[in-house]
């Protein structure tokens, strides 16, 4: 018997969907009906042992076929209807499926397995009870299901993922690393270009941080929007995957390191393993080149007079828009005759800063050229600077020696002696100058 409905229904079921192709494009001639198909659902309907069976068995899809007026059912006879009479066939319908119920017969000591799935189409929490219920006593027994829907995600506020997040860029732009709401990005700032195959690599690198708040583990993969043979220019992640386990936090390492100067932009694809959503994270950074200015590599001090002090001033200028870490080295050679203000410093965006040196005239001599060096890094411990250069320090210390000789050479003054009223005299006073330069007097 089970054989026999099941070459029905195929038969049926083969006969509608041929009459439904055949009628397409002949406007309403084909009403197809479909009722709601529950998360919860039976897999096998007959029962597992196949010994089973209906009063009544009603299974969608139903078909009205026009051109034969009937309704197409599964293991119900075709019942023929008037097409005038169309709120009597839905009545029809809508009534059966009402009171349809099962049956099954169970023999003494035998038992009788269904299988139970659940297919739901949507995240969420689903529940559904069927009942059981033996015939002549009324008796009924409620069987329910329960399932919750989830998807392996992580948590996508933009304060979760990044460290910096802001809402628009600053007007003096200087920021890095930052997410910005209005954009939509997360803007790595500006970073120094390096050639491709350059041993010195400048790089800006950051953290990602994936949270995983669903209740699954999350195989996260990430891939780029702009896929190159060979993606040299740009961004850079470690490591390619990543899986989260509920309620834990991982990082991903970005790395960006532009080859070209102006805006690179690109697209971080995040795809979870179970999971159709993809969620997109837009990047981008400036590439600049260092531009660093001093006014002058001789800082000459000239004559300066013993036991006197003389400044002169170097300006350090960051013309970029990067910060700057600049410092001196070799200044404990030039203790014992000048003073610097700083040694080194933090030199911003487009910023400029004064260095004093101060000439300590201690002692008659002349000093010519002697180096000191100026190195400027990116960041403030790197090995290898961006730019270098040797200033030279330059000063002279004289002295004031002048003899002083009098007419009466036993004496150390001018003495005039006695002399009349309304008379005038006359002494000489000579100055002898035995310095380098030239002095005045008054």
């Amino acid at each position: 018997m089970r054989s026999r409905f099941k070459e029905l229904e195929d038969k049926q079921i083969e006969e509608a969907q041929q009459q439904s192709t055949r009628d397409k494009g002949k406007g309403d001639s084909v009403v197809k009906v479909n009722t709601r198909q529950e998360s919860f659902w039976f897999e096998d309907d007959l029962g597992s042992n196949n010994s089973g069976y209906y009063t009544l068995q009603a299974v969608h899809p139903i078909f009205w076929d026009k051109e034969n007026h009937k309704v197409v059912t599964h293991y119900l006879n075709s019942v023929y209807f008037d097409r005038s009479n169309a709120e009597e066939l839905l009545k029809y319908f809508l009534d059966a499926l009402a009171k349809l119920r099962s049956r099954w017969l169970l023999q003494p000591g035998e038992k009788m397995d269904w299988k139970m799935r659940f297919e739901p189409r949507e995240v969420g929490g689903f529940s559904h009870t069927y009942v059981l219920e033996l015939v002549s006593t009324n008796r009924q027994y409620t069987v329910t299901g329960h399932g919750n829907c989830v998807l392996p995600f992580f948590n996508t506020a933009p304060t979760a993922i990044f460290s910096q997040v802001s809402e628009s860029v600053p007007e003096d732009r200087n920021y890095t690393c930052t997410y910005f709401i209005d954009k939509e990005a997360f803007d790595f700032g500006s970073v120094v270009t390096s050639k491709p195959k350059e041993k010195r690599v400048h790089q800006v690198v950051t953290n990602f941080k994936f949270e995983n708040i669903s209740l699954l583990p999350a195989m996260i993969e990430f891939t780029f929007a702009e896929k190159t043979v060979d993606k040299v220019d740009g961004f850079r992640i470690e490591p390619s995957t990543l899986l989260v386990q509920p309620g834990e936090t991982q990082l991903l390492t970005v790395y960006a390191n532009p080859h070209m100067l102006g805006t690179v932009s690109d697209e971080l694809v995040c795809s979870i393993k179970n999971n159709p959503k993809i969620e997109i994270i837009k990047m981008i950074c400036n590439g600049v080149k260092i531009e660093f200015e001093i006014d002058t590599r001789n800082i000459s001090f000239d004559h300066t007079l013993l036991h006197h002090k003389d400044v002169k001033t170097l300006n350090l200028i960051n013309k970029c828009p990067i910060p700057l870490v600049w410092k001196f080295f070799g200044v404990d050679t030039l203790k014992e005759e000048f003073e610097i203000s700083l040694i080194e410093g933090f030199l911003g965006p487009h910023d400029k800063k004064e260095v004093k040196f101060t000439h300590l005239a201690s002692r008659v001599q002349v000093i010519s050229k002697k180096p000191l060096k100026l190195e400027v890094f990116i960041e403030e411990g790197l090995m290898e600077p961006v730019f270098s250069e040797i200033i030279y320090l330059s000063a002279e210390t004289f002295d004031v020696s002048v003899d002083v000789q009098f007419a009466q050479s036993d004496v150390n003054q001018v003495y005039f002696g006695k002399i009349l009223v309304g008379h005038e005299s006359k002494q000489t006073l000579t100055l002898k100058n035995r310095g380098k330069y030239e002095i005045t007097f008054k």
